[in-house]
């Protein structure tokens, strides 16, 4: 699964154009409405966007190779990282809207204090849909669950929602 520059910044392209026009209807409902304000405010949800376009461009997924033992993955323009499905703690998908994220936990193991608090100590992967094609996003988290499932039936220590 390869992402595409264009997907990620037409995503951020248009969450500040989106962003900007609540952020009019919002600021025009109150009486001390000012042009200034709206300016000052869409110019740091703008500088926002650019900073997390900088921040994916650099160091972001890129790309996701899954095999049945392990997966590689792209960080930035060249940096592959392999990791076994071994290594996994924990395999999370969160879903909000047409917008999908994954987590995937390595090292450590989940605390839970249920309903109270969640703590993912050690390293984690987050990897979102907005620079992937949603088929090819949703075909990455069947071969994951899929990679986990089998580490799971080898050593019994892997938990995969």
């Amino acid at each position: 699964m390869e992402g595409s520059k264009g997907k990620f910044f037409g995503v951020n392209a248009v969450g500040a154009v989106l962003g900007g026009g609540f952020l009019f209807l919002i600021l025009r409902r109150k009486e001390d409405f000012s042009t200034s304000t709206f300016g000052i405010l869409w110019f740091i949800l703008i500088a926002y966007m650019i900073l997390d376009a900088l921040v994916w461009k650099r160091r972001g997924v890129r790309e996701v190779e899954v095999t049945s033992l392990a997966f590689k993955i792209r960080r930035g323009a060249e940096l592959w990282q392999d990791f076994s499905f071994d290594q996994v703690s924990d395999f999370h998908v969160h879903v909000r809207g047409s917008r999908k994220s994954v987590q995937i936990l390595l090292g450590e193991k989940v605390l839970k204090v249920p309903g109270i608090i969640t703590l993912y100590p050690g390293p984690k992967i987050w990897i979102t849909n907005d620079a992937f094609d949603d088929g090819e996003f949703d075909e990455f988290i069947r071969r994951m669950r899929r990679g986990m499932e089998d580490a799971h039936r080898r050593d019994g220590s892997q938990s995969v929602t």
